[in-house]
């Protein structure tokens, strides 16, 4: 577990690299890695042939079947966590596969596919693309509590199958804010006035001489809302290099301490849409394999997922009660007890966030943040 942790982050973290580099500075990001991973293992355990999978610059290479068995139990982890003999779902994922129901050489999804991600296959009529629009939407919309009522519109060619999954959190914080304030956000483009919550509670947080950092908790649940706040002088773009490198955001966690916090965070929401084909070709290579052949020279160095366009749309908010945080990703694809310290800590100038899940990743109980949504708050809207 402690290599498949240390895969799917190192994934997690080069797409967001990837992200920011196309991003403009005054633009809020977010995005959604683990949503991405999770829809090449589907993509992958979907494919009819023998296959390799190299996910490049992050040291992993296995065969198709390997990798697909692998996210799918990474996913299962995602999904749940337990609390003494109580099983909590922590995300809700769905997978959805649309085909043609007029088109003979259209396959339903394989047996494996439903096994390891639990899809839901659904036959559509392309030939009416207002109404299979209308009826791919309405099952998004659903999955995500009506947060992204609208995610097809124009983006297909649908004479081929279409393969989307969902993320859905929403989360109550464990000390819910009751004040409110306004203050100056420093952005880069200017200062601007904006309605901060407030509270004055025991978090774990961290200190140092480039940045701050604490760590927000939810009821019932592994999952947590961290923030990392550059100082004065220090730019964001240095603390996510640093946080991408050796595991750094789960050591920066370990670090963390009990303080009297008096803290000052806006009250936002973000959403995004992304083109994600360019990147994927980027960062992943599924060939086919020759089984009978016994020298690398017989591999074909087709890329076998011919993906036509995919994209993803998130919604990520944080207000008084807790977070909502929503990904659809979709492809479509051819065939303490002492005294506390006191630290004042307001995010009045651009900073990263995650929400990251505390996942067991080896039998000793060794535990590690895996981040799986990502992101800056670098501009507010106007007031």
């Amino acid at each position: 577990m402690l290599a498949l942790y240390k895969t799917a982050t190192d994934f997690s973290w080069k797409v967001f690299e990837m992200m920011l580099k196309g991003n403009s500075y005054n633009s809020n990001i977010v995005v959604s890695p683990f949503s991405l991973l999770h829809l090449l293992g589907i993509l992958v355990s979907e494919t009819e042939i023998e296959s390799k999978v190299v996910l490049k610059n992050v040291e992993y290479e296995s065969n198709g079947n390997e990798f697909a068995n692998m996210v799918s139990d990474f996913s299962k982890r995602i999904e749940s966590s337990t609390f003494g003999t109580n099983a909590v779902e922590e995300a809700c994922l769905n997978t959805f596969l649309f085909y043609d129901k007029n088109c003979e050489s259209s396959s339903t999804p394989r047996g494996r596919t439903t096994r390891l991600f639990n899809a839901k296959s659904h036959p559509i009529n392309f030939n009416d693309l207002p109404k299979s629009m209308s009826e791919i939407n309405a099952l998004i919309s659903e999955a995500t509590n009506g947060m992204i009522p609208d995610y097809i519109n124009n983006m297909m060619d649908l004479r081929t199958s279409l393969v989307i999954n969902t993320l859905y959190l929403e989360k109550e914080w464990n000390n819910k804010f009751t004040s409110f304030d306004k203050e100056n956000f420093s952005a880069e483009n200017g200062d601007f006035l904006v309605d901060m919550m407030e509270q004055e509670e025991e978090f774990y947080a961290y200190e140092n001489e480039q940045f701050q950092a604490i760590q927000m908790s939810y009821k019932k649940s592994m999952c947590s809302f961290i923030a990392v706040l550059p100082k004065d002088g220090v730019s964001l773009s240095e603390i996510q290099q640093y946080l991408a490198k050796d595991d750094n955001l789960c050591s920066l966690v370990s670090k963390m301490d009990r303080f009297l916090v008096d803290l000052k965070i806006p009250k936002f929401s973000i959403e995004k849409d992304f083109e994600l084909t360019g990147l994927l070709k980027e960062i992943v290579d599924v060939t086919r394999t020759n089984t009978e052949a016994s020298t690398v020279e017989s591999e074909s160095k087709t890329n076998v997922l011919s993906l036509r366009k995919t994209s993803q749309r998130l919604v990520f908010s944080i207000d008084e009660i807790g977070t909502k945080a929503v990904s659809v990703t979709g492809t479509v694809f051819v065939d303490g007890c002492r005294k506390l310290s006191k630290m004042r800590m307001h995010f009045n100038r651009p900073f990263f966030y995650c929400l990251s899940k505390l996942l067991r990743v080896d039998s000793d109980y060794q535990y590690r943040e895996f981040p799986l949504i990502m992101g800056t708050y670098v501009t507010p809207k106007k007031n």
